[in-house]
């Protein structure tokens, strides 16, 4: 496995574990998608760029504030504040962006997620991940023009959607 992946991908698993038994002892629920998840759940991950796309019930900036001091987190500038918080986490260098969305994941009563045994390099933990119907479908969203944070076409970013 390439290193620099290797920090990277395991960093957002610690922060994931973090947010994950935080969300919990909040009594909010914390979801993890987006293509981070679908690397995440594969027993070898092939992509470098690694990020946290999250769905989180609370207040964001609230529930970040737990990585401070080891982590230095700060916003990132959007312009969908009414559907994302955008941040980014960095420890010894190796930065984690953070997408949250503030969106219901379904419909109340359905349950888009299954909790997961995740692992990191300290052990593992449970997180609540997107289910595959779940990442398909917002995988097959992000590939189109116009649809949540794609405003028009790149050919760099449909690739990646589609590696996905």
């Amino acid at each position: 496995m390439n290193p620099e992946f290797e920090k990277r991908h395991n960093q957002a698993l610690r922060l994931l574990s973090i947010l994950s038994k935080q969300a919990e002892e909040r009594h909010q629920l914390l979801v993890f998608l987006g293509g981070s998840a679908v690397q995440a759940i594969l027993k070898h991950p092939h992509r470098l760029s690694i990020d946290l796309d999250l769905s989180y019930a609370g207040d964001a900036g609230e529930l970040l504030e737990i990585l401070q001091p080891e982590y230095h987190v700060e916003p990132r500038p959007t312009r969908q504040t009414n559907l994302f918080d955008f941040y980014k986490a960095t420890k010894q260098g190796v930065l984690v962006k953070i997408d949250i969305a503030r969106f219901p994941l379904a419909a109340e009563g359905e349950t888009p997620y299954e909790v997961k045994d995740m692992k990191t390099n300290e052990g593992t933990f449970k997180a609540n991940v997107a289910k595959p119907s779940y990442l398909i479908a917002a995988k097959l969203v992000n590939t189109a023009v116009g649809a949540t944070g794609r405003k028009e076409f790149d050919p760099l970013a449909f690739l990646k959607d589609v590696s996905d």
